[in-house]
């Protein structure tokens, strides 16, 4: 199985145990729960969120090579997925759900 280093903690471990993020090609950082999508990808692991979502944010957006910032609702998102209360959906599912 393939090893992977958590972007937030240092922490490695298996990929699969890892949350991926990727930035788009429209420059947005996006949760990617498949582990497919396409852009460049960093992993997170559910420790990471000890580290406080500002040092999340500066590393993430390091990891992923962003020239602007990681977005409140991406961090919000992110935490929600590695803490299960999402379960992986997306703002804008949540959104047309709410609706």
């Amino acid at each position: 199985m393939p090893t992977r280093t958590c972007v937030a903690c240092g922490t490695k471990t298996r990929k699969n145990a890892l949350l991926r993020v990727v930035r788009t090609s429209e420059g947005v950082a996006k949760v990617d729960t498949s582990g497919r999508a396409e852009g460049r990808g960093a992993y997170v692991c559910k420790e990471g969120l000890h580290v406080g979502a500002k040092a999340m944010a500066v590393r993430i957006k390091r990891a992923l090579r962003m020239e602007s910032e990681v977005s409140d609702e991406f961090l919000e998102e992110l935490a929600g997925v590695l803490t299960g209360r999402n379960e992986g959906t997306t703002s804008s599912q949540r959104e047309s759900k709410e609706r």
